[in-house]
């Protein structure tokens, strides 16, 4: 979103040219507009999501390497999924999701909830994935992605 032309055009033209500042997109001011407007939202995704599809697609091809990743909170409602060949879901209590998003963002509890009542249920994206890792403080990560590498490694 900072460093596509055609991207930055388009965000500018729908969220007002406040939009991006000398330090590029304001995240938190387009947060603001996106999360209270569904229709807003479903602009903004409509120009961001094929983009970020296209250049995951093309990074993807130029790597020399038999795993490659593609992180995203919002997978399945981006339509992301289906270039892929597994899903990998990051699972956490709400509690622990909503403390970390709050310090990461400088956020409050009300906009995190904001944000993911847009989002697909964790329950949903648990049965839609092919595998689940626990980041819930009380199970090795480094343990369970060892285990899922070896695995899909193969």
């Amino acid at each position: 979103m900072n460093t596509s032309g055609g991207i930055r055009t388009r965000l500018m033209a729908l969220l007002g040219p406040d939009i991006y500042t000398g330090a590029g997109l304001d995240r938190k001011r387009m947060a603001a507009l996106v999360f209270k407007d569904k229709e807003v939202l479903s602009q903004v995704n409509a120009i961001v999501h094929p983009a970020v599809r296209r250049d995951f697609t093309e990074w993807a091809k130029r790597q020399d390497s038999k795993l490659v990743f593609l992180e995203s909170a919002i997978l399945y409602e981006a339509g992301l999924a289906d270039a892929l060949s597994s899903v990998w879901c990051v699972a956490a209590p709400a509690d622990i999701r909503i403390a970390r998003t709050m310090a990461r963002n400088h956020c409050s509890r009300e906009e995190v909830m904001e944000r993911i009542s847009k989002q697909m249920s964790d329950e949903e994206i648990a049965k839609k994935s092919d595998e689940i890792i626990y980041n819930d403080d009380s199970r090795s990560l480094l343990l369970q992605l060892k285990a899922l590498l070896a695995r899909y490694e193969k």
